[in-house]
């Protein structure tokens, strides 16, 4: 072997010894697997996305920055006006929606509830002093419709991942390009899996033809409860499973037909007609409210309700013009009204089999907070 071939072999085994210390040394690094890479993106994302606001504010806990927030006006549900509300009634959503804008943790926290409610009852226009003049009325009726629009598409188009966090719509329809707008409302409510309220004011008589062409056909099985004028029976057939159903207004027997036809899983019922016939048509009736200013609800009305049998749960809506404030304080005249109302309620109650899972009372709803009463169970 010559010189030249000497070398050739060194340097051929030299390769090898140097190749097998390769494979021991790689043979003790951890492995590089996809799921180290994609760790690394994201944290390589969140530096981007800069530090947590873990000071002030944002730091205070979930549950008291949502009880701190939940203390913001909102229209009630239901509601007994049918015109559109005042500009403080706007606070909640743009409240939610600036807090939702100002940081990345307060985002995570307030971002499901800023579209928790597609709610838009109430007018920048509409406060104390304004005077509300024809052309007024013209501009609300847009700036409510567009409204509308807007929060719909920011929800089913824009970003569709919003839409699994709506579960209240809470709308006064205006007569500004209803029939597009209420078309555009009716393919939004499908894209809404977990929505289970839907209050629809503002569906006048003469506009029945164009809500019962946009509904026609038309199933929601997700909502549960439904809020609508008496002009409301045009679209009770797309609500077949509702259970809880408030009539704003005097309901026509058309009204009470359709819903006896096509919602018969209702077991709870508001109203302002008397409960004579209600009984009969829906047996199984858990709970009822009444406007406590119709005048139609006697002592004598009231002692109807001891025909529905499985009833547990009556409710009195306190709104403006019944003098009545929490601790029955106001003037002499209500306070006696409603003092005959509740002794009703509780003669009605007596005549009501008592039933284990539910205690029988009467709740009055005032706009801010609730007083309940409960009553004894049914002597045996």
């Amino acid at each position: 072997m010559n010189l030249i071939e000497c070398a050739v072999l060194h340097e051929k085994s030299r390769s090898v010894r140097e190749h097998e210390v390769k494979l021991h040394l790689y043979s003790k690094m951890p492995p590089r697997t996809r799921s180290g890479r994609s760790e690394k993106l994201a944290n390589e994302r969140l530096m981007l996305a800069g530090p947590v606001n873990i000071s002030g504010f944002p730091s205070l806990p979930v549950e008291l920055l949502l009880e701190v927030t939940s203390h913001l006006l909102r229209v009630p549900i239901p509601s007994y006006k049918q015109s559109v509300y005042h500009a403080r009634y706007l606070a909640h959503h743009n409240t939610l929606r600036s807090l939702s804008q100002s940081c990345r943790s307060l985002r995570s926290i307030f971002l499901p509830h800023v579209w928790r409610r597609i709610e838009v009852c109430a007018s920048k226009w509409i406060d104390n002093e304004r005077d509300l003049g024809r052309n007024i009325l013209k501009i609300i009726s847009k700036d409510i419709a567009t409204e509308l629009v807007r929060q719909l598409e920011i929800v089913t188009i824009r970003d569709p991942t919003l839409a699994q966090y709506v579960q209240v719509v809470n709308v006064i329809l205006q007569s500004y390009c209803y029939d597009t707008v209420l078309a555009e409302l009716a393919r939004c409510l499908a894209l809404f899996p977990n929505l289970h309220t839907f209050q629809a004011l503002g569906l006048g008589m003469h506009r029945a033809e164009i809500t019962y062409k946009v509904f026609r056909g038309l199933k929601f099985p997700q909502i549960l409860t439904l809020v609508v004028p008496s002009t409301g029976h045009y679209i009770l057939p797309a609500f077949p499973n509702v259970k809880a159903v408030t009539c704003i207004g005097a309901c026509p027997e058309v009204f009470w037909g359709t819903l006896f036809a096509h919602c018969p899983n209702v077991v709870s019922l508001g109203t302002f007609e008397g409960t004579d016939f209600v009984a009969e048509r829906l047996p199984n009736l858990e709970k009822i409210t009444f406007d406590i200013r119709n005048p139609t609800l006697t002592p004598e009305a009231i002692s109807n309700l001891s025909a529905l049998k499985r009833l547990h749960t009556v409710c009195f809506d306190v709104n403006e013009g019944y003098h009545l404030t929490p601790g029955n304080t106001g003037n002499w005249f209500t306070i006696i009204d409603f003092m005959h109302k509740r002794k009703a309620v509780m003669v009605a109650f007596q005549n009501i089999p008592q039933r284990d899972e539910f205690q029988k009372r009467l709740v009055v709803k005032y706009e801010r907070q609730s007083e309940v009463y409960m009553f004894d169970a049914t002597p045996s």
